[in-house]
């Protein structure tokens, strides 16, 4: 399977989406499929790790934030979300998520009143919040640049859909893209940010395990990698020698 960037920033995606990959399975499908042959390995909250090592090398510390990324399971279980409240959203979403999942998500989505959220996550959505702007002020080339790539994917797609308008209607003629009718939000410029960090993480990764080990993964799953158990012999050797040439932990 081949991989490519939709742009110059983000993460890689099957260049034939059509293709049946472990790329685009469900996790439990992949889970039920590869268990016995292969190991899952990947990074440990990995957006919010990036995001403290991304300030740290700006002189400011997330201290909050890197204490729910190393005691996640303790303060998780301070949230209260019914069962019945979460099998309603799968449903409506199409999804398999799990309580851990949908706390990971940080609550971005409202599961009507079945849930009681701990003082904790106020604290650390403030300092996630401030951490945001501070990024995208120290970092604010890049930012910029991001901008850009996002823009040119909105190009594209205006470019389609005038050809697709003209070909139904042949005496029209394609209208010119205007940048300034689209707005791109923080939101999708900081989300593409760490999806580039994370790619930069795996690359290595990539080429450290094919050089040291002389074997390459299976499967490439966004913030992870596959590997052949038989191909592995000593699996904690194998993670600690990976996470000895990276900040974050595998």
């Amino acid at each position: 399977i081949a991989y490519k960037k939709k742009g110059k920033y983000g993460r890689y995606y099957p260049a034939d989406g059509s293709i049946i990959s472990g790329t685009y399975m469900w996790r439990k499908l992949r889970a039920s499929l590869f268990a016995d042959t292969e190991y899952d390995i990947d990074i440990k909250a990995c957006h919010l790790q990036i995001f403290v090592n991304q300030l740290k090398k700006f002189n400011d510390d997330a201290v909050f934030i890197q204490r729910v990324i190393d005691n996640r399971d303790e303060l998780f279980n301070e949230f209260y979300i019914a069962q019945e409240a979460i099998d309603r959203y799968n449903k409506a979403s199409k999804n398999d998520y799990n309580k851990k999942d949908i706390i990971k998500k940080l609550l971005t989505r409202i599961l009507d009143d079945d849930f009681n959220v701990p003082r904790w996550f106020y604290e650390f959505t403030d300092e996630v919040k401030m951490g945001v702007n501070i990024l995208m002020e120290l970092d604010k080339l890049v930012m910029a640049d991001i901008k850009l790539d996002c823009l040119e994917d909105e190009k594209q797609k205006w470019e389609i859909e005038q050809k697709e308008i003209c070909a139904k209607d042949k005496r029209k003629k394609p209208k010119p893209f205007n940048p300034e009718d689209y707005k791109v939000s923080k939101s999708k410029i900081i989300g593409r940010y760490f999806q580039h960090k994370e790619c930069e993480i795996i690359d290595k990764v990539y080429d450290f395990v094919k050089k040291e080990y002389k074997i390459k993964p299976t499967t490439y799953c966004y913030d992870g990698l596959q590997f052949r158990k038989k191909d592995i012999k000593n699996l904690g050797e194998f993670i600690n020698n990976i996470n000895s040439i990276v900040d974050v932990k595998f």
